[in-house]
């Protein structure tokens, strides 16, 4: 049975360009979800872990989400105060868990969609979704950073497609069978 780690890495995982601090969180996360990871791998053996990553990842990142919005508000007078009172240089630099945790999550949970063969409209719509929460400021649609690297993290999923999740049309199957029969 594959652990959380492998399914990541075979993902794509040390392909994103993660922070120190996202690639701390990430490394936390995986030894933290690891036996439930595990535990659900042996509950539905007849499912992909691949898909099983998906599942995690979706549920994490929703938890994620609902934690940062909760603490959004006293995150963001904060952010004000440290401006007002020692100016924009250092304003910029805080950061707080709740911003790492769903950067690094909103990353990895891209990289896993693309490797489980999710539809790009689909993939796109979170990234601009995540977009808006985690940058009210800047425009969604564009040259937003945040964006951007959601939606590298998803073609870099893509690269790692996982075989059991391979588009197979008619067109495919029929190439596929005639291929095989000038092979043999």
């Amino acid at each position: 049975m594959k652990t959380l780690q492998q399914v990541l890495e075979d993902s794509g995982l040390a392909e994103l360009p993660l922070t120190e601090k996202s690639n701390d969180y990430i490394a936390q996360f995986i030894t933290q979800r690891e036996d439930f990871f595990q535990r659900v791998c042996r509950e539905k053996a007849d499912k992909y872990p691949y898909g099983l990553s998906l599942g995690l990842m979706t549920q994490m990142i929703h938890a994620a989400l609902e934690n940062y919005q909760v603490t959004h508000a006293k995150t963001a007078e904060l952010r004000t105060l440290i401006t007002d009172h020692i100016g924009d240089v250092h304003a910029a630099k805080f950061t707080t868990m709740n911003d790492i945790e769903i950067q690094t999550l909103a990353t990895v949970w891209l990289m896993v969609q693309g490797a489980n063969g999710i539809d790009f409209s689909y993939a796109n719509e979170q990234a601009e979704m995540l977009c808006s929460v985690l940058d009210k400021q800047s425009p969604t649609i564009g040259d937003n950073p945040i964006r951007s690297q959601l939606m590298q993290a998803y073609y870099i999923g893509v690269e790692h497609l996982r075989p059991e999740y391979q588009p197979t049309s008619l067109l495919a199957s029929l190439s596929n069978k005639v291929k095989a029969l000038f092979n043999t």
